[in-house]
């Protein structure tokens, strides 16, 4: 029991470490976060993996939420890109405007003048933990004046993507007048129905759990859950999507009935209505074979509702919000979509350029070279490399992955994949790319962690590798060598 204790008081001495490292100059100790980040989730795995029998969806309550924390303590407010915007927009809905309005031709929204008290810290880039007293104490006076803000960016986002957030703000408006704590709400909501969601997803995917598992942890995913940005809704329903696919697709004599349709209808939506590049997403319906349906013409049915429901509620939400959509850069998105047509080879030949040139540049951003705008928190470039091979390690190695897909199965995942990809990179070229450029300008590597999983399917059936890996055993030895008590001695000496 002393050990335990010792152990436990070690952990809670790294988080008061980290915080109080990061409440002082936090630009001069960036990468401090991040490796006590590392060293805590190393630590608190192996204590909890060797211990006992444990399964991915519990361990993934032991971790998640520790590293979403310290990412919510270790970031401040508005140091996660694009959160400044973001929160304009969750407190206009919070206020009854899921629609924005128009100001002049401009999408705009009134706020109270002291909400716009932090756009000045944000401008400056001066938002550290010695402005918190000073911002905790500004309050909303509800008879004082109201300024517009532009909001043309995250008009074209759909409100169902700030619900989280705009329940945690709505909440907090409830009990104070201080949109300090407002703006903590929304993170902290955020984080909740993303830990919700998560658990459920890992908990019900037949294979690749603790692969998931790995994505969820991925440093640019926890600070993103852990952050007011509606990405989290994005990416935790996109993997409780595929997971219920794969759920669907692994359970034997298993019909699809009237509540698996509603609940694959619901999350293809959401998907949807998130982002449009996701949007093939919708299409792993097609991975069930009709010995999952009571008769062809119900599949058939499934399939065009999953399917055309998503693309019709995209589409629909696409024409009301496209009048939001402002110029970027040298060009309006009109003339880069007229160049894109009017020259489909040289935009292929760009698309190549660009992963060729940044394609190290992505896998950095996606496996955890930083986080936060203008990397806040900067971490060991060795930890991508770490990341990327655990993840390959992991794929490589889950068996029930291998050989569980037919090569229609593959095809699709593989369309479906591509097509994701192509959005990506089209979407970027005709909103932030200027005309004329060689490459395309403004695709980040956490982009693409809602097709992760589909990666791993992909890449583990395709690597045709005989491993003698078998992780019981590994955990058996593990125990028999007294892994626990290495751990504690090697905590125990570093406390002397």
């Amino acid at each position: 029991m002393k050990k335990e204790l010792k152990f436990i008081i070690a952990i809670i001495l790294c988080i008061v470490i980290i915080a109080g490292v990061v409440s002082f100059k936090y630009n001069k100790v960036n990468t401090i976060p991040g490796v006590i980040i590392c060293v805590i989730t190393i630590l608190l795995c192996a204590k909890i993996y060797t211990k006992k029998e444990i399964t991915a969806e519990k361990l993934f309550l032991y971790i998640a939420p520790m590293i979403m924390i310290l990412f919510l303590i270790g970031i401040p407010s508005w140091k996660n890109p694009d959160e400044q915007v973001h929160w304009y927009r969750i407190y206009d809905i919070s206020k009854g405007h899921f629609i924005t309005e128009k100001v002049e031709g401009v999408a705009a929204g009134e706020f109270p003048k002291e909400i716009l008290e932090y756009h000045n810290y944000s401008t400056e880039l001066d938002i550290k933990y010695s402005s918190f007293p000073e911002l905790y104490e500004n309050k909303i006076n509800e008879n004082g004046q109201t300024v517009y803000r532009e909001m043309s960016t995250t008009a074209v986002y759909h409100p169902i993507q700030y619900m989280p957030q705009v329940i945690g703000t709505f909440i907090a408006d409830i009990f104070t007048d201080r949109p300090f704590i407002m703006m903590y709400a929304a993170r902290l909501a955020n984080m909740v129905f993303s830990l919700i969601v998560l658990y459920a997803a890992i908990k019900i995917i037949p294979c690749g759990k603790k692969i998931l598992l790995l994505l969820t942890c991925l440093p640019v995913a926890a600070a993103g859950f852990a952050s007011m940005s509606p990405d989290a809704m994005t990416i935790s329903v996109s993997y409780l999507f595929i997971s219920y696919i794969l759920k669907l697709l692994y359970e034997k004599d298993k019909k699809i009935n009237l509540k698996d349709k509603i609940l694959l209808i619901i999350m293809s939506v959401v998907i949807a209505l998130c982002k449009i590049v996701y949007l093939p997403l919708a299409g792993l319906i097609l991975l069930l074979p009709k010995e999952k349906y009571s008769s062809r013409k119900k599949q058939v049915i499934t399939c065009i509702l999953v399917m055309g429901i998503a693309i019709f509620t995209n589409l629909a939400w696409l024409a009301f919000s496209s009048s939001y959509l402002v110029e970027y850069k040298e060009g309006t998105p009109i003339l880069q979509l007229t160049d894109l047509l009017a020259h489909p080879f040289e935009f292929i030949q760009k698309f190549f350029f660009t992963i060729n040139m940044c394609a190290r540049e992505y896998i950095d951003g996606l496996f955890g070279y930083g986080v936060g705008a203008d990397l806040h928190i900067v971490l060991y470039s060795l930890l991508p490399v770490i990341m990327f091979v655990m993840f390959l390690f992991l794929t490589i190695t889950d068996k029930k992955i291998k050989n569980g897909f037919t090569i229609y199965q593959k095809i699709i995942i593989s369309l479906i994949t591509l097509a994701i990809i192509g959005l990506i990179f089209t979407s970027i070229y005709i909103q932030w790319t200027p005309l004329n450029c060689d490459i395309i300008l403004g695709v980040q590597g956490r982009y693409f962690l809602p097709i992760l999983p589909l990666l791993s399917i992909l890449i583990s059936n395709s690597i045709k590798l005989k491993s003698n890996y078998d992780e019981n055993k590994i955990t058996k030895n593990l125990r028999n060598n007294n892994f626990n008590n290495i751990c504690l001695c090697n905590v125990n000496s570093n406390n002397r």
